[in-house]
């Protein structure tokens, strides 16, 4: 099964500073982790888990 890289390469050299983190597509699922619901301040969203899970 081959990994597809998403939202930046997996070497540390080589990533931009953004909001969230790399994600990773195995087949048909897609790995993530240390997402953070900011918005585009930089600010954590507020209005709870829906809100957050969209601004990610």
């Amino acid at each position: 099964m081959s990994l597809e890289f998403l939202g930046g390469s997996p070497n540390a050299s080589d990533r931009q500073v953004r909001p969230f983190s790399p994600a990773v597509r195995a087949g048909d699922f897609i790995y993530v982790s240390g997402q953070v619901p900011a918005n585009a301040e930089g600010e954590i969203v507020v209005g709870g888990i829906e809100a957050q899970t969209r601004q990610v």
